[in-house]
């Protein structure tokens, strides 16, 4: 899947978030480092329900 696609659906989401790392392979695994710390900050704050992952 492009990640035109991924980001338009985004854009389109009530509340979408796209994030994009260039250097990351189908799932980011190869950035975990990375990924993983931006992810449970956005899951925390989804289901805080401040939606800014803070």
């Amino acid at each position: 899947m492009p990640w035109q696609q991924t980001q338009r659906q985004a854009h389109e989401t009530p509340k979408g978030t796209f994030v994009c790392h260039p250097d990351g392979n189908h799932g980011v695994s190869n950035l975990r480092s990375i990924a993983r710390p931006s992810i449970a900050d956005w899951t925390r704050g989804q289901l805080s329900g401040s939606g800014d992952g803070n």
